[in-house]
This record gives C-alpha cells, structure tokens and sequence, in this order.
C-alpha cells in the first residue's frame, strides 16, 4: 500500500509535469496563430491546417501530439497500476479470513505469499515501465540513454 501512494504521487507529479509542457507547447502554437482565446482543440486544428505558413509549427505540432501520446498512455498505465495493486491488497485481505489454514500448511502460504509479492512485483515494473514513457519522450534524459542501451544490447544479439 505504502509503494502503491509513493508511486502514485509520482505519477501525479509525472501528469502534472506532462500536462505543463503541453500548455507551454500550446501557448506557443496559439501564439505563433495569434490565437488566445480559442479553446485547445480549435488552436490544434487551426495550426494543423495552417502549419505550412509557420516555419516551426509541424514541429511543435509534433511535440504536442507526443506530449499528448505521453500523457494518454501514463494515465492508461496508472490506472492499470493502480487497479493491480487494489487487486492484490483485496486478495491479501481475503487472505486474512483463511489464517488458520495458512498457519498450518506453511508451503501453501510461503506460495501465496509468493505468488502475490511477484505479482506485485511484476504489475509495478510493467505498469512504471510502460506508464512513464521509456521510449524517449524526454530528450537528453536518462530514459533516453536507458533506451538506447537496450537496443544496443538488441543490437549485439
């Protein structure tokens, strides 16, 4: 439980940082469209079939529509952690009513226990992996060189 509220307060920060660098990136376009008062998706669909006349703007485009990519996918896989780690507590929970019968065959509870420590174990990894962009959404960071080290050792075998 304590993992689950650590990550998920990183994970919302994670959001938050996201959602900013989308409005700065928007900010930016609806400038370049002199466009401030329109709504999120008016300036988007403006700039994309405007973007010819902006010298910068496919590319700003391009990072808005990654950053908004970024942001789907963190939510999806936060949800996903989220729902796992209330799906394992739950299970531990109902573990609790059976703690007689676990107390006397130690191999079955040593395999539950197990089972449900790498399941948390796992639904962490894959949810933290996936949910927080290793594919390089942050340019120059270390999920980057994480990145490009894994396809190096891909490359070798």
């Amino acid at each position: 439980a304590a993992l689950a509220a650590f990550l998920g307060a990183v994970w919302v920060f994670r959001l938050q940082s996201i959602d900013q660098n989308r409005e700065r990136i928007l900010s930016r376009i609806a400038g370049l469209l002199n466009h401030r008062a329109k709504t999120d998706i008016e300036v988007i669909e403006d700039a994309t079939r405007r973007q010819g006349d902006f010298g910068e703007m496919p590319d700003a485009l391009a990072r808005y529509n990654r950053m908004t990519a970024a942001r789907n996918t963190s939510i999806r896989w936060f949800s996903a952690f989220e729902v796992g780690t209330l799906l394992i507590i739950f299970l531990s929970l109902i573990g609790f009513a059976f703690v007689p019968q676990l107390a006397c065959h130690p191999i079955l509870t040593a395999i539950t226990f197990g089972v449900l420590s790498a399941g948390a174990v796992c639904i962490t990894m894959v949810a933290f992996w996936n949910g927080f962009g290793f594919e390089g959404i942050w340019p120059g960071r270390w999920s980057t060189r994480i990145t490009r080290t894994i396809d190096a050792w891909k490359r070798r075998s």
